[in-house]
């Protein structure tokens, strides 16, 4: 786990049994990755606060398989997620 940063996505309006367990978990990363990170969302509605959130894990994603030397493209779970989507229900049994 050293070889690992967790990020804590948090925001205002998180439920405190959440909080409470968002906390706890992070006592127990960083006893063995040794540390961890906290991002607060940012704005003032609820669906800013989301988006703040969202183009933060897609701009580290991003980032990251960049420093990697990784093309960020092509996802194959997400492809093959995308591609049952498209089967009707009884197909998915």
């Amino acid at each position: 786990l050293k070889q690992f940063v967790p990020i804590f996505l948090c925001d205002r309006d998180d439920h405190p049994q959440l909080r409470r367990r968002v906390v706890l978990t992070r006592e127990l990363v960083e006893k063995k990755a040794g540390i961890s990170l906290e991002y607060w969302s940012r704005g003032e509605s609820w669906w800013e606060r989301l988006w703040s959130l969202i183009i933060l894990g897609d701009y580290a994603s991003v980032y990251l398989s960049f420093l990697n030397r990784e093309d960020p493209t092509p996802v194959d779970i997400i492809e093959t997620f995308k591609r049952q989507l498209k089967q009707p229900v009884s197909k998915l049994r």
